[in-house]
């Protein structure tokens, strides 16, 4: 089973708490946006019994306290108004006509008019609390469904009490209304509800991507540059942000050096001890034949020691090169320069300093701007033309080819050398690795191509070798990313 990354994890945690905050609110936002609804009709309601109260006191007299006549036309009018009068578009739902009924009671809470279901007359509805609370001289308020699954039928009764004139309880009148129509209100109100918090969710999502982006995306680099340490490559100290993962990049860095230090020391001693051994014993050989030598062995001898000092002297220069390279080249100066430029300055000196082997440039570019320390790429260039030397017969040809791709620059450097075996390949960049020179048979310090691969890996470059077989030369070849 494949184990999420700490981007997956929390971006599907974040996802998880904000959908169910978002579904909490939105469920508690449409329970309160019923109750609201709610609230507000019945204040609505109320205004209107309250209003039909008063007409009762003005329209009613002796022979009919409760204005029953009175109301009666109103609420008959109100019935036929549907066919003279026009819809109202009331935001995104149309009315026409009006839905509301009212019933009057007397102070036994027996019915006296009903406008929505004359036959209720003379039924008792003193039993329901709205009635029962306005013959108590009280407001009374209640909702009641006709299908009591069905939030959608229910009913509103808002009641009242009416006095006659001795302000004593003549009986009651109450204002009805569905609230089928309000559940239209709500509906809307509710989809409106559900598609803000969908968006809100995709926004909070959309953000989190982002700052998880933020903060995951310099651990993923170090975690990346840890790796590549592991598996034993030097890249350079990715760039995070201030803060804590750039103490923890930082920290990281130091205890690299302290660790890298170590293990180099114990490395470099061990290889140039084994490397050392040898002309410290012919050095050692030639001094003990040196008592009892004739005059011209010892001018031999002298010779053999001279080239032996040489030999240890270009292989401590040649490690101190490598030690600051590796240690500093973090600092070094980069400049714009122009890489065929270079590579033919650095034929033309070749030309003059192996004039026994010819030199060829070939290019399908004119120009090819790289970011570059220009002493480092000399050195670089210079020891791949002088192994490539070496290891060629006298008059064969190197060549010398730059290509461009999307991203990098090439530089391919060609001899017809004997090759390299296949054994060799991948060892050929080790420090104090060497294959005897076809002409001599000596070996050289070994240090030549390891400075040439830690030059090119601190340009952000790759380096590669490819052999075609015994005396099919050799080709190197070094990509530069394009200078932008």
């Amino acid at each position: 089973m494949t184990r999420l990354t700490i981007k997956q994890r929390i971006i599907l945690t974040f996802g998880v708490i904000s959908a169910l905050a978002i579904y909490l609110f939105t469920d508690s936002l449409n329970s309160d946006s019923r109750r609201h609804y709610l609230e507000a009709s019945e204040e609505l309601m109320y205004d209107q019994v309250f209003t039909l109260r008063a007409l009762i006191y003005v329209s009613r007299n002796e022979d009919d306290p409760m204005a029953i006549q009175k109301i009666s036309q109103v609420f008959e009018q109100h019935s036929l108004t549907p066919n003279h009068t026009p819809k109202a578009q009331i935001y995104a739902i149309e009315k026409w006509g009006s839905d509301t009924q009212i019933y009057l009671t007397d102070k036994d809470g027996m019915i006296l008019y009903h406008s929505g279901s004359p036959k209720e007359k003379g039924v008792s509805y003193n039993h329901w609390r709205n009635v029962t609370l306005a013959l108590a001289g009280d407001y009374g308020a209640r909702s009641t469904r006709s299908d009591k699954d069905d939030p959608s039928t229910s009913v509103l009764h808002v009641s009242l009490p009416v006095y006659d004139e001795n302000q004593t309880i003549a009986g009651t009148i109450t204002y009805v209304k569905p609230v089928k129509r309000l559940s239209l209100y709500l509906n809307l109100a509710r989809k409106k509800i559900v598609r803000t918090a969908f968006l809100t969710l995709a926004l909070l999502i959309l953000l989190c991507f982002y700052f998880t982006r933020r903060i995951v995306s310099p651990i993923e680099s170090l975690t990346d540059y840890a790796e590549e340490i592991g598996n034993g490559q030097r890249p350079l100290l990715p760039s995070t942000p201030y803060g804590e993962i750039k103490i923890l990049a930082n920290t990281m860095e130091e205890m690299l050096k302290k660790l890298d230090g170590t293990a180099y020391v114990e490395s470099y001693m061990q290889t140039l001890s084994h490397e050392l051994k040898s002309p410290l014993a012919a050095m050692h050989g030639a001094l003990e034949l040196l008592d009892e030598a004739t005059p011209e062995q010892a001018a031999q001898l002298c010779t053999n020691l001279r080239k032996e000092t040489t030999r240890m002297n270009k292989m401590i220069e040649n490690i101190l090169f490598l030690s600051r390279l590796e240690n500093h080249a973090q600092n070094m100066e980069m400049n714009n320069l122009d890489l065929c430029a270079l590579a033919q300055h650095i034929l033309r000196e070749s030309r003059e300093r192996y004039p026994q082997h010819q030199f060829r440039y070939r290019n399908t570019i004119s120009k090819a701007p790289v970011a570059a320390n220009e002493f480092l790429l000399q050195v670089a260039l210079n020891n791949l033309i002088k192994n490539a030397v070496e290891f060629s017969p006298e008059q064969s040809i190197i060549e010398i080819s730059a290509t461009k791709n999307a991203h990098q620059f090439e530089l391919t450097i060609t001899d017809s050398g004997q090759g390299i075996p296949d054994y060799a390949i991948d060892k050929i960049f080790d420090r104090f690795y060497s294959l005897p020179r076809p002409n001599n048979g000596r070996k050289s310090s070994g240090l030549g191509l390891a400075i040439v691969r830690e030059i090119i890996t601190y340009h952000h470059g790759q380096i590669s070798i490819h052999s075609n077989g015994e005396n099919q030369g050799t080709q190197i070849r070094i990509a530069l990313p394009i200078s932008r």
